[in-house]
């Protein structure tokens, strides 16, 4: 069981990956294409944080598949009901629409109610349990720094939960991370081909 779900993480970080891919390299195609005939800030209005080039894509799928050994110790260490909020922490705060439909489905069939779902969703923690929110927290920090969290915030992570628990906590932050960032890649290619008509949705999807 354990490594059917080990092989299902994997599958699903490199799909995820691959999304991003597309989106990165039809993005911008269309943006060489587009560039001298649209006009200036036609765009503008996708605010979604998305991957500007294939390195960010390469790099964060390497660290991934270079800690095979490290994702499989944080399914350990982070239980499932805890990795179900970091997820829906991050997602609430990058905004892709596909992870929050599909994590929030995963968390009502492991028991969420859809008020606390929806609560996380909405980047509300303080009902959770009162061991979990520093870290949901830190998840939230994470994604609203674009990756780059404060030192102080990391040493705080690790003082809490120790050096082996913090770094589990942060696998599965990443993991949604590569997620969300793929998501909302792909629909910015959406949003660019039909000149902003799709893909531009800020709402996260709240009907599980």
């Amino acid at each position: 069981m354990t490594q059917k779900k080990d092989s299902q993480w994997i599958i699903g970080l490199i799909v995820g990956a691959l999304t991003g891919i597309a989106g990165y390299y039809g993005t911008q195609t269309l943006h060489r294409n587009l560039q001298a005939t649209r006009p200036r800030g036609r765009f503008g209005g996708f605010s979604r944080r998305t991957y500007h080039s294939f390195r960010e894509v390469r790099e964060e799928l390497a660290y991934l598949l270079q800690h095979r050994a490290a994702i499989r110790r944080a399914m350990q260490l982070v239980d499932p009901a805890f990795q179900h909020r970091l997820m829906l922490a991050v997602t609430h705060v990058n905004g892709c629409r596909y992870c929050a439909h599909y994590h929030a489905r995963l968390a009502l069939q492991d028991g969420f109610s859809q008020d606390e779902v929806a609560e996380l969703l909405g980047g509300e923690v303080t009902g959770c349990p009162a061991e979990e929110i520093p870290a949901l927290r830190y998840a939230q920090h994470f994604a609203e720094s674009n990756k780059h969290p404060e030192p102080a915030m990391r040493q705080q992570l690790v003082e809490i939960y120790g050096a082996e628990r913090a770094q589990a906590i942060e696998i599965v932050i990443r993991m949604i991370s590569l997620g969300n960032y793929s998501g909302n890649t792909f629909d910015y290619f959406l949003y660019r081909i039909s000149g902003g008509k799709w893909g531009d949705r800020q709402t996260l999807i709240h009907t599980f």
